[in-house]
């Protein structure tokens, strides 16, 4: 196997299915998975959305994976991984997804809402 021939995680994506801060914090501090389940293939579709607009990310090739505990190791931080390959990083010549590995700082998150777009 080929060093360069690992998958690793780009960026962490955390969708905004709530509408309000409150019950945002509300829902993830009583873990919600009820309305987590209802509303994952939404949020997946977000992320899709945000991954074709980002031109590294559609010429290089992604995954995405649901992690329960993408945030926090106790759950209450639900989200996406954006998985890259990087021997594929490599061949598509967009090299600067290779900076967010975890030995440079790890992968970078990012917020979204249900239509896709960025927030803060």
């Amino acid at each position: 196997m080929n060093r360069h021939d690992r998958n690793y995680t780009a960026f962490k994506v955390f969708v905004d299915n709530y509408g309000s801060l409150t019950g945002n914090i509300l829902d993830r501090l009583l873990n919600d998975s009820h309305k987590l389940r209802r509303d994952r293939a939404a949020m997946r579709e977000a992320v899709s959305m945000w991954c074709e607009d980002n031109s590294c990310l559609r010429n290089a090739g992604y995954k995405i994976r649901f992690d329960k505990r993408c945030g926090c190791s106790c759950g209450c931080s639900p989200g996406f991984r954006v998985i890259v390959n990087e021997k594929d990083v490599r061949n598509s010549g967009y090299t600067q997804l290779l900076w967010l590995k975890r030995g440079s700082g790890g992968p970078s998150s990012k917020w979204l809402d249900m239509s896709g777009k960025e927030t803060e």
